[in-house]
């Protein structure tokens, strides 16, 4: 007769991982990494002229945020070289300033039509306001305050358009 030999087999221990605090909020972003202020503005130049394509609402406000924040800065730098009476100087900064409003202002519309892209709309539904608004704008005195209403509407729609979630 063959004997079996049998080993005792101890209970195997279990390790817990030590616990965290549980955090069961369901973003609704697509991309569950978050983006950074250096990789936003990097996207922001990179995609300079691309109007298609999908903008989060982290990418638009982190933008938004250094398009505000060196525009400022140029027109405070410039008020206090006026105020030392370096004029001069303050001119010369605040044509720098205004240069570089003009120079982002196709970067800030491309941003914001990949922006309604990610919400789910056509960019057309940002842009055919904003151009009736733009026109209205320059129509001398046929108009007048209704043109500047448009407009304040239009930055409303706009700022509507740029909270809505994203939708994949």
């Amino acid at each position: 007769m063959a004997t079996k030999t049998t080993k005792k087999q101890t209970p195997k221990k279990t390790v817990r991982a030590p616990r965290t605090a549980k955090t069961t909020t369901k973003s609704t972003v697509a991309d569950p990494q978050p983006i950074h202020f250096i990789h936003a503005i990097r996207g922001f130049f990179n995609n300079y002229f691309n109007f298609s394509g999908r903008a989060t609402r982290a990418e638009y406000w982190w933008a938004q945020l250094f398009v505000i924040a060196s525009i400022w800065i140029g027109l405070i730098v410039s008020s206090l070289f006026t105020t030392l009476g370096l004029a001069p100087i303050a001119l010369i900064l605040l044509w720098v300033t205004a240069l570089w409003g003009l120079a982002l202002i196709i970067p800030n519309l491309s941003l914001m039509a990949r922006r309604v892209h990610d919400a789910g709309f056509s960019a057309w539904v940002f842009f055919i306001p904003f151009i009736i608004a733009v026109v209205l704008q320059y129509i001398p005195g046929v108009l007048g305050s209704i043109g500047n209403t448009f407009g304040v509407l239009v930055s409303i729609w706009g700022i509507v358009l740029a909270l809505l979630p994203s939708k994949k």
